[in-house]
């Protein structure tokens, strides 16, 4: 039987609404590497690949991960109809995710235990969104090295939001509504090179 040789998948530009595993067939995790999604209409997707990138499209969740390929490292979800990040929306599956792009959404909400499983993330982009209150979000991201805040509506920085953040070196806070920040707060912060 044939068997397809490939690990680019781009499928940018198209009105795609749904993405379904039985599109492919079972074995097609094994020739796919990156995943290219950007422009579509996508509000519907069950298979997820080792990088992912659905730039612009309709999600207003975070997709199922399938057990079969949980080596997943980058996730782009930028420019989405995204409104919150519950407890479940980053489960086991996603432990070795290393990049997470949910900038230019609408989360105005994310639960405190949502990125518990996320131990191996290393840049994190939440830039433009509705965030107005964070509290012990990050904490379960020991290997976290970028994390952008920008252009939310976060008024009040409490000082345990970074404290678990030893590796941090790039932190952007501008562009928000911030009214207090808490003494002490980025004392943890000791490999910080960029504060924005």
């Amino acid at each position: 039987s044939y068997s397809p040789n490939f690990h680019f998948l781009d499928l940018n530009f198209n009105r795609l609404n749904n993405i379904t595993l039985d599109i492919f067939g079972q074995n097609i995790y094994f020739y796919i590497s990156n995943f290219n999604l950007k422009h579509n209409r996508i509000t519907f997707l069950n298979i997820l690949y080792y990088e992912n990138d659905l730039f612009s499209n309709n999600l207003d969740f975070i997709p199922i991960k399938q057990f079969k390929f949980p080596e997943m490292i980058k996730l782009i979800l930028k420019k989405n109809k995204i409104k919150s990040l519950k407890e479940e929306s980053f489960d086991l599956k996603y432990r070795y995710l290393a990049y997470l792009d949910l900038s230019f959404n609408k989360i105005n909400l994310i639960e405190e235990n949502t990125f518990q499983y996320l131990n191996m993330l290393k840049e994190l982009d939440l830039s433009h969104n509705l965030i107005n209150y964070l509290n012990n979000t990050f904490r379960n991201l020991k290997n976290l090295e970028k994390l952008s805040l920008k252009s939310n509506q976060i008024q009040i920085i409490q000082i345990s939001l970074f404290s678990s953040l030893e590796n941090m070196i790039f932190l952007n806070l501008s562009f928000n509504q911030i009214r207090i920040i808490q003494e002490k707060t980025f004392l943890n912060l000791k490999n910080l090179i960029d504060l924005d």
